[in-house]
């Protein structure tokens, strides 16, 4: 009767939405699998024999039983955090019944991989038949309205979890031994990262640091580390009850913090040694940037160290502020739901009850992008105009219904590009403030009924026409020019670069082959259009420095502020041997430091926008996606300037935001200025 049941699948059971009621899952089988696999030699077998695997497989396959407990009587149960992976690659597993039936569950091959992996008896107060917790399995995804209410509850699931375990996924070239690294470095680092930043590490075996760069490269770029969820299921629990598991090895979450932070304290060290010309040993920062100066590495460190924060400083962030760490500062983490990018943080927002935005997968994704920035602009968060991208590009499944939005709704499935002024300062977020808008208490957005056939409200806003934009630079790229003959290593970060170009007469061949070289020409190209063409031109070599680095500086010290005017001489430097290429002077080391900062918030500010000047000689930094006769706008209460493109009927749309020179300390509202209504779709 048994094998009979086995072609069924699982039939769900409704839960008790008044008990709060979850489903938890106890794998049959830990016992005889795990004393198996635990032989090193059937373990590196089953990881890298397909014949083997599937003997393992059919000797031993997955089955558990799904029973449903309280969250109020505190079942014990470890959380699986994990990657869903592709959704219509699944495997079968047995489900027992309570009456002894069997029944099969499809799940993903990711999923299936955890299960046959993971050790539940390793971890603390755990036996090996432990109740578990995984999302795919304990919700029944397709019951929309089950599926929201537990959403609702899943940060409450995690932090009541004796145990979160993260799997990583199967184990590759190098991964055991990385993982018995970090474990291995915990003391080494830990007084580095407590605090003391003057760690002598003359006495260390630096040439062990570059042996672990395939693993970390490895580590950094697993799938796992690109999930919306990540943010809530880790930073729901202390590190002390969260673990990692990669292959076969487990280690706790404590341990991997301290050494990436660790090694991102030993790289900076180097970085500043080499510069100063104070050392020179086996280790070079150039062996670790290709790692360290990745964005997948920065994704994973901001991650670990934001989740190893304190309770108070999480309970106090708002959901604006998480989606401006999550999407806009520069990770664009990834959900195999689109509608996940909302609701994966939605239970995380201080604000979440104001706003009145609950998890609702019966409604499509377009409404809940726009259910999500219409509560945010009426709480006055408009910073989110912003993040515009409805002129982004993507895949065409998503650029098909991008039109079905209205401008004013960050298209979370799409790039967003980071905030013109937003950093990463060692783990936190650094906005610098502009003051464009200046009347920050003056938020006049609202809505108005729409009189086109969609149902989306236009909004509207009042500001200040700068100006209308005449000309712009190219794409501003790391390509390099079809001129170029250099045989430079295109993979080299820009900071690498810098260090060429600021280095000695021997680098300034390379000058004109250096991809931002010709940043700096199609600066001066704007300013000698203006120069031609105004009858008054602006006075704009002085102040044209600002444009490629936003105003902004970054210190001696590691400090970004906005600019002094000595730091013009990074870009007076920088600029005299990219558009003088025969000279030969050396730059001191003082020299070196300052240009080296100027080139890195310049790559920082201006890559992938564009330089533009207006009618009236306002020269300035703007999004992708600009063209000419689009329009410069500073609105109340916003830091920075938008750019509108004109559409019909008076209306606009946004393009995004920019930095204009001269108009970003509220001087738009000085003087006799004129304050308009503009109507954004």
């Amino acid at each position: 009767m048994h094998m009979d049941l086995m072609n069924q699948s699982y039939k769900y059971h409704p839960l008790d939405r008044t008990k709060r009621e979850i489903r938890l899952v106890r794998i049959k089988g830990f016992v005889e699998v795990t004393a198996f696999i635990r032989d090193p030699i059937a373990s590196d077998l089953l990881e890298r024999d397909d014949v083997f695997r599937a003997m393992i497989e059919k000797d031993f396959p997955i089955q558990c039983s799904i029973e449903h407990a309280s969250l109020d009587d505190k079942p014990p149960y470890i959380a699986l955090s994990y990657t869903w992976g592709d959704p219509t690659n699944k495997k079968p597993i047995r489900v027992t019944n309570k009456d002894g039936t069997v029944t099969t569950l499809q799940v993903t091959q990711n999923l299936y991989a955890a299960l046959r992996h993971i050790r539940p008896d390793l971890l603390p107060n755990m036996e090996d038949d432990a109740l578990l917790w995984i999302d795919a399995i304990c919700i029944n995804q397709t019951d929309e309205y089950e599926r929201s209410w537990q959403v609702q509850q899943m940060l409450y699931i995690y932090r009541n979890a004796l145990n979160l375990l993260v799997f990583l996924g199967s184990r590759t070239d190098g991964s055991a031994e990385f993982m018995d690294e970090m474990d291995a470095s915990f003391n080494k680092y830990t007084t580095w990262v407590r605090g003391h930043q003057n760690v002598d590490i003359h006495h260390w075996d630096l040439n062990k640091e570059v042996n672990n760069l395939l693993g970390l490269a490895s580590f950094v770029h697993q799938p796992y580390w690109r999930r919306v969820w990540i943010q809530q299921e880790i930073y729901a629990k202390p590190f002390v009850n969260e673990w990692l598991q990669w292959g076969q090895k487990i280690i706790n979450l404590t341990k991997v913090y301290v050494f990436m932070v660790g090694l991102k304290n030993l790289y900076t060290t180097l970085r500043r040694q080499e510069l100063q010309s104070l050392v020179s040993s086996s280790l070079t920062a150039a062996d670790l940037r290709p790692v360290m100066e990745s964005h997948e590495y920065e994704m994973v460190l901001q991650t670990i160290y934001r989740t190893h924060d304190s309770d108070e400083a999480h309970d106090s962030l708002t959901l604006v502020n998480l989606l401006g760490i999550i999407h806009v500062v520069g990770y664009g983490l990834q959900a195999s739901d689109p509608r996940d990018h909302i609701f994966g943080v939605l239970n995380m927002a201080a604000d979440v009850e104001s706003l009145g935005l609950v998890p609702d997968y019966t409604q499509s994704c377009e409404k809940v992008f726009i259910e999500a920035a219409t509560a945010l602009i009426k709480k006055g968060e408009i910073v989110i105009l912003g993040w515009a991208n409805a002129f982004g590009s993507g895949p065409p499944s998503i650029e098909s219904t991008v039109s079905k939005l209205p401008s004013w709704v960050p298209d979370w499935r799409l790039p967003i590009s980071s905030s013109i002024g937003a950093f990463t300062q060692f783990f936190t977020t650094v906005q610098i403030e502009y003051r464009a808008g200046r009347q920050r208490s003056l938020c006049t957005a609202r809505f108005v009924d729409s009189k086109k056939e969609s149902d989306v409200p236009t909004m509207s806003s009042y500001g200040v026409e700068i100006d209308t934009v005449l000309s712009l630079s190219k794409v501003l790229t790391r390509e390099r020019s079809q001129s170029s003959n250099s045989s430079t290593d295109e993979s080299q970060s820009s900071l690498e670069k810098s260090d060429q170009i600021t280095g000695s007469p021997r680098g300034d061949h390379l000058l004109r082959s250096q991809p931002q070289g010709h940043w700096f020409e199609e600066l001066e190209n704007l300013i000698s259009l203006d120069e031609t063409t105004q009858e008054s031109p602006r006075d704009l070599r002085d102040t044209v420095w600002r444009v490629p680095v936003g105003d902004i500086e970054l210190t001696a010290e590691g400090e970004y502020k906005r600019a002094s005017h000595a730091f013009k001489n990074g870009y007076l430097l920088l600029h005299d041997r990219f558009m003088q290429p025969d000279t030969t002077k050396c730059l001191t080391n003082e020299e070196k430091l300052l240009t080296s900062r100027f080139w890195e918030i310049m790559d920082a500010q201006s890559l992938e926008r564009r330089y533009f000047i207006t009618k009236k000689g306002y020269i300035g930094l703007g999004p992708e996606a600009l063209a000419p006769g689009d329009l410069a706008v500073v609105f109340l209460a916003l830091n920075t300037p938008l750019i509108l493109r004109p559409v019909e009927e008076g209306h606009c749309r946004i393009v995004g935001e920019a930095y204009v020179n001269d108009m970003m300390d509220g001087q738009a509202f000085e003087g006799d200025y004129k304050l308009r209504e503009f109507l954004i779709d």
